[in-house]
């Protein structure tokens, strides 16, 4: 399994560490300057053999979950280097790549694309749906209001 990490919001995100990789477990956060704490005591206090092993679908559901938590509590996406991720349920089809959004969205309102969208025939071709959905899906970065729209 590689790392899982989640899309990045101002609260913070999620990040499932996989073979070969590690965490610091004391210390000063580089970035937020403040204190490691950990709930419940600290990770040097289980022993390794103690750990339950994690299959890559429930990581993908519990990055999905604080996706859809950070959401729901009106946390915002980071502008810089926005991780191109699946959210909500919807985590079945996870690239083994991470791609991250190379421009920023354009800034269209969620009702000119509804407007736009019912003037298009819908018999259009595949392709163009495709085409539609992948720029919906980075203009609102991956949203449940894009995905509804």
């Amino acid at each position: 399994m590689k790392k899982i990490t989640s899309t990045k919001f101002n609260l913070g995100h999620v990040e499932i560490l996989a073979n070969g990789q590690y965490f610091v477990a004391e210390g000063i956060h580089p970035v937020t300057k403040q204190k490691y704490t950990w709930h419940d005591g600290s990770p040097e206090n289980v022993h390794a053999k103690d750990l339950l092993p994690i299959i890559e679908e429930k990581a993908l559901k519990i990055v999905a979950w604080f996706e859809k938590r950070a959401r729901s509590i009106g946390a915002i996406l980071e502008t810089k280097n926005v991780q191109s991720k699946p959210s909500g349920d919807n985590v079945s089809n996870v690239s083994d790549d991470i791609k991250v959004y190379q421009q920023k969205p354009v800034g269209l309102k969620p009702y000119w694309c509804i407007n736009l969208l019912k003037r298009l025939d819908p018999s259009c071709k595949r392709k163009r749906w495709i085409s539609i959905g992948m720029a919906l899906h980075h203009e609102f970065r991956g949203s449940h209001e894009a995905f509804t729209i």
